[in-house]
């Protein structure tokens, strides 16, 4: 176990989080990019906007792929940490969110 928990935001108006996760007293934004392109700024604004409206002390974009220069610039700004898919937890994260969002197929 990671020591965290998760909860899934409706896919509709998820506000730029996809998921929420909560552990060790630490609230966290993440919005989840599976995309075969790099990931630009648009996915960093909305993770910004989640961060606020939910209230978490930090925010993530994950993707499996790779980010923009000019996302990296504004995650910089705006304390967002960007884990791209070279690195094992993008892995597992889209995995539970691909298991998660399969799980509520009709």
């Amino acid at each position: 176990s990671s020591g965290f928990a998760d909860e899934r935001t409706k896919a509709a108006r998820d506000h730029g989080a996809d998921l929420l996760l909560s552990g060790m007293g630490v609230r966290v934004a993440v919005q989840v990019k599976f995309w075969t392109s790099a990931v630009g700024n648009h996915a960093v604004q909305e993770v910004v906007a989640a961060k606020a409206l939910y209230k978490t002390d930090a925010a993530w974009v994950v993707t499996n792929s790779t980010f923009t220069v000019q996302a990296v610039v504004l995650a910089r700004a705006n304390d967002v940490r960007l884990i791209e898919g070279k690195a094992r937890w993008p892995v597992l994260v889209l995995r539970w969110f691909n298991q998660q969002a399969n799980s509520c197929q009709p």
